[in-house]
């Protein structure tokens, strides 16, 4: 279920709500145009939401990756020691 906050009649998605419509063309054969209409949101909204979700998707990977090398730096400097 959608979880909407309303302010000043402009509505507010949760970010759990906006990985689910984003996620939504991906896992059916729902159009982004049917998808907009389903949850009154104009595409470009969508697409940012999607791009935003993909960005940070890339930083969460790159994040990983400089965690891991720098847990393997220490490693090897313990084990020099």
């Amino acid at each position: 279920m959608l979880k909407i906050k309303k302010e000043n009649s402009t509505r507010r998605y949760t970010p759990e709500d906006k990985t689910r419509i984003v996620m939504e063309p991906l896992t059916t054969n729902i159009t982004v145009a049917e998808l907009c209409r389903k949850y009154n949101v104009n595409a470009d909204v969508f697409y940012n939401w999607k791009q935003k979700f993909i960005d940070d998707g890339r930083m969460t990977r790159s994040d990983c990756s400089k965690d891991n090398t720098i847990n393997k730096n220490r490693e090897a400097e313990r084990l020099r020691d």
